[in-house]
């Protein structure tokens, strides 16, 4: 048995930056549903389709949200790096304009206007590289993170499992005192009817035609007797049983076993007309509640 809710991730470090892969999952009556969040520079790579393909094909049910992010740290200072191209040209210029005005000192109002001139001399060169991340990479940290998404929802499915079983056998423990009760319950209607029969006898302001009485009282037994709800809900039992030890996809089935389990107890507890069994009834309701609770999260 296996919990449509889950985790997973996984990291990884490439050319400074740390690749992070998250999975969730939580239950669904759907189906499977995927959501991937990928950042937008990795889009060119088609991810989400390969991330979908490989999902399909190791999970079944659930709500699934794949986050990939990328945490790149700080870039470098940039690094400044002389144009000298450019500095010949600016030499040439300014060594035309001294023959021009043939001079040979310059003022310092033109060396700060000069200074201002030169600052495309020096280049401003970020050495930081674009992000060449293989997508091999990716997949890699998915498999990784899927492997670990399936094997907490075995573990949390085995958690169901226990809870589940536990109270599936506390409805079986029910069924024999149900089964003795009703014996009592149609000694008590025999005792009942055998007693109003006896007054009929006696009285000689009414009579009883007892063939009429003993056809009544058949007809009353068989329209309340809990005999083959308690054979079905018993028969239930074990198919709930042996289903849950199936692998796969099995909550949708349990669900429509326990819904007959429901059906047979809600039967006996209107028919019995016996407060005993009854209140034997509400205890077994309230444990297929329970079970219902967990069958919602069951692959």
């Amino acid at each position: 048995m296996q919990s449509m809710t889950g985790f997973g991730e996984a990291d990884c470090q490439y050319r400074g930056t740390t690749i992070s892969i998250s999975l969730k999952s939580v239950n669904s009556s759907r189906g499977l549903e995927i959501k991937v969040n990928v950042p937008n520079e990795l889009r060119a790579l088609g991810l989400e389709k390969t991330i979908q393909k490989m999902m399909n094909q190791r999970v079944i049910r659930g709500s699934l949200n794949c986050s990939i992010t990328l945490h790149r740290k700080k870039q470098e200072r940039p690094v400044a790096k002389i144009n000298f191209k450019a500095w010949e040209q600016q030499a040439k210029a300014i060594r035309k304009q001294f023959l021009k005005r043939n001079k040979t000192t310059i003022s310092k109002k033109e060396s700060i206007a000069m200074a201002m001139d030169l600052s495309n001399l020096v280049e401003h060169k970020n050495e930081s590289k674009a992000d060449t991340t293989p997508k091999d990479t990716y997949t890699t940290l998915l498999e990784d993170a899927l492997e670990q998404l399936v094997t907490y929802r075995k573990n949390e499915g085995d958690t169901l499992e226990k809870v589940i079983l536990e109270n599936l056998q506390h409805i079986s423990d029910q069924i024999p005192a149900i089964e003795q009760l009703q014996d009592d319950r149609k000694d008590g209607i025999r005792s009942r009817l055998k007693m109003i029969l006896e007054e009929g006898k006696s009285s000689e302001s009414k009579k009883i035609d007892e063939n009429r009485l003993e056809q009544e009282l058949i007809y009353y037994i068989e329209k309340y007797d809990i005999a083959e709800e308690i054979d079905r809900l018993k028969a239930h039992i074990p198919l709930f049983e042996a289903t849950q030890k199936q692998q796969g996809a099995i909550g949708k089935k349990l669900g429509f076993i326990g819904q007959e389990i429901g059906r047979e107890i809600n039967t006996i507890g209107s028919k019995a007309n016996f407060t005993p069994i009854q209140h034997l009834v509400i205890e077994m309701k309230d444990r297929l509640e329970k079970i219902k609770e967990q069958l919602a999260n069951v692959l």
